[in-house]
């Protein structure tokens, strides 16, 4: 089961570091990403911290799966604030990002954020593709506001 590994990737980056084997970018993104599988936000946000602790830099793809596990995880505040602070550290947000972030949103059903999200999207000239449209009318679904979501698809 891959949502089980995030256990087995915390455990191989402890190991690492107990026999001082050098971690990079790779091996932090990795467990992000097996936390994101696992739906493990906390962990995921948990190991950004590390990586900045171990002044390892957490790229694009590390955020986008920290995003995605806090969209699993049902954390669509942690995911915003994930968001905001890709955006204040000038980090490239692509739709990878927003989407999750939609996605998480959608959970809830938490419909403005998510449309917003959507015209940010549109700003900075991303593809709206069918994750994005899907998500937000999930969101929309959700908050009861089916004639939005109705709107984003005609």
């Amino acid at each position: 089961e891959q949502g089980g590994q995030w256990e087995g990737a915390l455990l191989l980056l402890a190991e690492m570091a107990s026999a001082s084997v050098e971690t990079n970018a790779i091996t932090y993104t990795s467990a992000v990403s097996a936390c994101a599988k696992g739906a493990v936000w906390l962990a995921a946000v948990g190991l950004l911290l590390e990586m900045a602790c171990a002044r390892v830099e957490a790229d694009t793809i590390a955020y986008n799966a920290a995003v995605s596990a806090c969209a699993n995880g049902g954390s669509w505040a942690a995911a915003v604030g994930l968001l905001s602070l890709m955006a204040s550290a000038r980090m490239h947000l692509d739709a990878s990002t927003y989407n999750a972030a939609v996605s998480s949103l959608a959970v809830d059903g938490e419909w403005i954020r998510a449309l917003g999200f959507l015209g940010e999207m549109v700003s900075v000239r991303l593809e709206l593709g069918t994750i994005t449209y899907n998500a937000a009318v999930s969101a929309c679904a959700k908050g009861c506001e089916s004639g939005k979501a109705l709107r984003l698809l005609v």
